[in-house]
């Protein structure tokens, strides 16, 4: 693949179509949340060539999370999907 910026890859604007339903509560809704998760943010990709699944598909199969924390060549979305994660609504609630 060719050295290509974020801004190849997506509009700015597109960011605001990548949203997080609420993460789910078990295993079994896991599945559906996360082919709904990829299937929105991938949708933004304009550049044919599956940049975006390749890296979120990365973060998902990850055994080792030690190499997630560059965010390759997408830090505008990776702090985009941080920040949506990172909204009060997503946190575990304290028994």
């Amino acid at each position: 693949m060719i050295a290509i910026s974020e801004k190849q890859i997506y509009r700015s604007k597109d960011l605001s179509l990548v949203k997080i339903e609420q993460v789910p509560a078990n295993a079994a809704q896991l599945a559906s949340w996360r082919i709904s998760f990829i299937t929105k943010t991938c949708a933004i990709d304009q550049t044919g060539q599956d940049v975006i699944l390749t890296w979120i598909s990365d973060a998902f199969n990850s055994e080792n999370v030690d190499h997630l924390h560059n965010s390759g060549v997408l830090p505008w979305l990776d702090s985009h999907v941080a920040s949506l994660l990172a909204d009060s609504r997503h946190r575990a609630i304290a028994s």
